[in-house]
């Protein structure tokens, strides 16, 4: 390696030249210094990262516990079973032999891919014999053109016996209006269907939850038999249904529902039948006139509902908002409301909410 022969002296070009090779040459001697460093660096890192985890507290937890939180983990990730069976022996041990960790499955729509496939297979094969809930979240992009991925048709029939929660969309189960869900108690259709859905006893006959606000559903022949619902979230709109079909589907499921929440078209002009349904069991009740009545001060409610049991009322309408929708306010505990002009009626008050509500005009 050259040195200067007078560090005193003022360097010549050539010198110059020759003291940025020195310098290139000590740098890179500096990288063979440090790689050599890090090589022999990783292994020890490791092993005092495996002797931290022998010690480590979390290997003094039981098995059961362990479990416990393997299954609380599952609201965390969708992934969260493989990545725990990442972690160690013992855990990959442990959620392997926990086959309820691996019964929430996430319906991804964004892609299209072998992944996909990969994924619903393991958990449904891990998940094996519990049952199954098959969830399409509300806020993940989907398409009206393309069916889900590991096509949805083949999942659903399948394993439709160990189904006990779904949420699909209503062209996806249109095309099994055949097949039966024996053991399915919810349901949330999350894509609005082309045309309208019928649920019945047959098909349904332990549902109890059903959330229908992006369908319309149509009654059945008279005779029809519909599941034991007891949670009901309705959409209503004459204009699409002819008739008052969604009142004849409330109407057969009122004896046994304890929650109902109705959105859509609530008000019509006069002349018009108010249909007046018992719910006997009732204590929550939603309604959403989201479509407004043409602003008209004349419209009447397409329903009265009478209701001895209520204590929660969500009450969203702003056209007629002093119109009563059902008897028996005194009962009202919990009230949210977008306008309210007489609280006094509401002798058993405790909670009082006001929200803001944008007012949509009816389309057409």
């Amino acid at each position: 390696m050259w040195t200067p022969a007078d560090p005193d002296a003022l360097p010549s070009p050539n010198e110059i030249e020759l003291t940025r090779d020195a310098i290139q040459q000590l740098q890179d001697a500096i990288q063979d210094i440090l790689e050599q460093a890090r090589l022999r660096i990783v292994p020890l890192e490791k092993d005092i990262e495996a002797r931290r985890g022998w010690i480590a507290p979390v290997r003094k937890l039981p098995i059961e516990i362990l479990t416990e939180i393997f299954l609380y983990s599952r609201a965390v990730s969708e992934l969260s079973p493989i990545t725990i069976s990442e972690v160690c022996r013992l855990w990959r041990r442990v959620i392997l032999a926990t086959p309820q960790a691996w019964t929430l499955i996430y319906l991804r729509t964004e892609e299209h891919d072998r992944d996909d496939t990969q994924y619903l297979t393991t958990f449904i094969e891990r998940s094996d014999p519990y049952p199954l809930h098959l969830w399409m979240p509300a806020d993940r992009p989907y398409s009206y053109e393309r069916d889900v991925p590991f096509p949805l048709s083949r999942l659903i029939v399948s394993h439709r016996k160990r189904i006990t929660c779904l949420s699909v969309r209503g062209e996806e189960l249109k095309k099994h209006m055949r097949k039966s869900f024996p053991n399915l108690t919810s349901l949330a259709v999350v894509e609005t269907a082309k045309s309208p859905l019928l649920f019945t006893r047959a098909r349904f006959p332990r549902l109890t939850y059903l959330h229908s606000w992006e369908c319309e559903l149509i009654p059945g022949p008279i005779g029809t038999q519909y599941p034991p619902l007891q949670y009901l979230f309705i959409f209503s709109n004459d204009e699409l249904i002819e008739g008052d079909g969604w009142l004849r589907v409330l109407e057969a499921c009122s004896a046994t529902l304890k929650g109902l929440a109705i959105r859509g078209q609530i008000f019509d002009e006069p002349p018009t039948l108010v249909t007046e349904i018992r719910f006997p069991m009732l204590t929550y009740l939603f309604v959403d006139e989201f479509i407004d009545s043409l602003g008209s001060d004349t419209a009447l409610p397409t329903f009265y509902a009478s209701v001895p049991n209520i204590i929660s009322y969500d009450n969203r309408i702003v056209t007629n908002s002093t119109t009563v929708l059902h008897d028996n306010v005194e009962s009202v505990q919990h009230l949210r409301v977008a306008i309210i002009s007489d609280i006094a009626i509401y002798t058993s008050l405790r909670t009082l909410q006001l929200v803001l509500v944008t007012v949509y005009s009816r389309r057409g």
